[in-house]
C-alpha cells in the first residue's frame, strides 16, 4: 500500500486540478481506509465526510486513530467510538492521549478493561487525568513484576508497598535489583534476599556493586557457592573474566584505589578473589 500512496503523491502534485474530482471519486469507491486518510489529509478542498465515512465503516482502529489524528475537522467522537467498542488497548490509549476532545473516561475504562498491564501503565503515566489507581489495579492484580516496577518508578502516588510486594513475590532477580536501585523507600533487605536466593550470578554482582547500604559479602558469597557447578574449566575461565571485567569497568568508572587488577585468568583462580575485589569496592 506504500507504492500506491507514493504514486498519488506524484500524481496529486503534477496533474492537473481538475483531474482530481475524478480521483477522489475513483478513491471513495475503492472504500480503502489508508487512501481515503491520505486524500483527507493530503488534498485540499477534500470531501473530509466522505472519507471519514469510509474509514469508520471499515471499523479499522489504526486508521480511524490516523485520521482523528492527522484530519483537520475529523468527527473525533465517531472514531474514538470505533476504537472504544474495539477494546484495543493500545489504540484506546493512544487516542486518549493524543487526540484533543478524545473521551477520557471511556478509552480508560477500554484499557482498564483489557487488563493490559503494558498500556495501563502507559495510560496511567502519559493521560492526564487518568485515575492512577484504577490502572494500577490492573498491574497488581496481574502479579506483573516488570510494570509494577516501572509503575512505581514513574508514577507520582503510586501504592510503593504493594507494588513491592508483587515484585518481591515474583522472584525475578533483575527487577527486584532495579526497584533496590531505582525506588526509594525499598525495602532492600527485602529485595536483596530474593537476588541472593535466585542464585542469579550477575544480579548478585549488580546488587553488591550498586545498591547503596547492599550486604556485599552475602551477594560474594553467591558467586563462590557457585564454583561447584561450573561444568569445565573453559565455562570457568569464562565466567571468571567477565566478572573481573566488570570489577575493572566499575573501578575506572568510581575511580576507587583497587589494588593490583592484573589478576591472571588461571584453573585454580577461584570466586573468593571476587569476593576481596567486591568488598573493596
Amino acid at each position: 500500500m506504500y507504492n500506491i500512496i507514493v504514486l498519488l503523491d506524484d500524481f496529486y502534485n503534477n496533474y492537473p486540478n481538475d483531474i482530481i474530482p475524478l480521483l477522489e471519486q475513483s478513491i471513495l469507491n475503492k472504500k480503502d481506509p489508508e487512501i481515503s486518510t491520505w486524500f483527507a489529509k493530503t488534498v485540499k478542498g477534500a470531501d473530509i465526510k466522505a472519507h471519514e465515512k469510509v474509514v469508520l465503516d471499515s471499523n479499522n482502529i489504526e486508521y480511524c486513530y490516523k485520521f482523528a489524528y492527522e484530519v483537520e475537522f475529523a468527527d473525533v467522537k465517531a472514531l474514538g467510538k470505533v476504537i472504544i467498542d474495539s477494546q484495543d488497548a493500545k489504540y484506546n490509549y493512544l487516542f486518549a492521549r493524543n487526540i484533543e476532545g478524545a473521551d477520557i473516561a471511556s478509552h480508560a475504562k477500554a484499557v482498564i478493561d483489557s487488563k493490559d498491564s503494558e498500556y495501563n501503565y502507559y495510560f496511567a503515566k502519559d493521560v492526564e487525568k487518568a485515575n492512577i489507581k484504577d490502572h494500577e489495579q490492573i498491574i497488581i492484580d496481574n502479579k506483573d513484576a516488570i510494570y509494577s516496577y516501572l509503575f512505581a518508578r514513574d508514577i507520582k502516588g503510586a501504592n510503593k508497598e504493594e507494588l513491592a510486594r508483587i515484585v518481591l513475590e515474583s522472584g525475578n532477580p533483575h527487577y527486584n535489583y532495579l526497584y533496590a536501585l531505582y525506588i526509594k523507600g525499598a525495602d532492600i533487605k527485602k529485595h536483596a534476599q530474593v537476588v541472593i536466593k535466585s542464585g542469579d550470578l550477575e544480579a548478585n554482582f549488580n546488587f553488591a556493586t550498586d545498591v547503596k547500604w547492599a550486604d556485599k559479602e552475602a551477594h560474594a558469597q553467591v558467586l563462590i557457592d557457585y564454583e561447584k557447578y561450573l561444568q569445565t574449566g573453559q565455562y570457568w575461565r569464562a565466567v571468571y573474566t567477565f566478572f573481573i571485567e566488570k570489577i575493572k569497568k566499575i573501578q575506572e568508572n568510581r575511580n576507587n584505589k583497587i589494588s593490583s587488577f592484573d589478576i591472571p585468568i588461571e584453573e585454580d583462580n577461584d570466586f573468593s578473589q571476587i569476593k576481596e575485589l567486591l568488598l573493596k569496592i
